[in-house]
């Protein structure tokens, strides 16, 4: 049994959508800039910014995409012994 879905809507995202597939492992780099994102954890909504503040304390990255480490590590999802 195979079944297939292609509906087109898989395709629909915008500018701005987190998808880890378009992000880098670290951070700047060349990757899309996105949206803070919110998420809920045992019915608590946190909300997590994807992109360094202008005010960041490494002027380098200010206004930089964060990258999947830095925002799985801010969300206690990172091994801590590295991959």
């Amino acid at each position: 049994l195979f079944a297939f879905d292609n509906a087109t809507s898989h395709a629909t995202f915008s500018l701005d959508t987190l998808i880890a597939n378009h992000m880098n492992l670290n951070p700047a780099g060349k990757q899309e800039k996105i949206r803070n994102i919110s998420y809920f954890r045992e019915r608590i909504k946190y909300d997590q910014d994807i992109v360094f503040p202008s005010d960041y304390h490494i002027p380098k990255l200010c206004g930089e995409a964060k990258g999947l480490r830095e925002v799985l590590t801010k969300r206690g999802l990172w091994p801590e012994e590295g991959l």
